[in-house]
């Protein structure tokens, strides 16, 4: 079972926000890099919503310089799935049950 915020509650306000954001692709400022696949993302969104994030993008690691991440041992499918979950608080449904 999945669980959702009821209407109105201040998680789901911010989650269709974001999900919007990723939706729009609007005024990004990084990108993940998987094989031939690139998705642009905000860097604020992922820091707030992610602690392994902000440590990516905040401690001085080569991502926090770069504004790129380059995923190297995971499908494209599968980046662009967790970055999907991460933006709107859902799971694809393009993903297996």
């Amino acid at each position: 079972m999945v669980y959702s915020p009821p209407v109105g509650h201040p998680s789901r306000q911010i989650d269709e926000t974001t999900a919007a954001m990723w939706h729009e692709r609007r005024f990004t400022d990084a990108s993940f890099i998987c094989g031939s696949s690139e998705f642009l993302v905000h860097r604020a969104v992922l820091c707030v919503k992610s602690r392994v994030f902000l440590s990516m993008f905040e401690l001085g690691m080569r991502e926090s310089g770069e504004c790129k991440v380059v995923i190297e041992d995971a499908p494209p499918d599968v980046v662009e799935a967790v970055l999907y979950h991460t933006y709107t608080g859902l799971v694809s449904s393009s993903c297996d049950p």
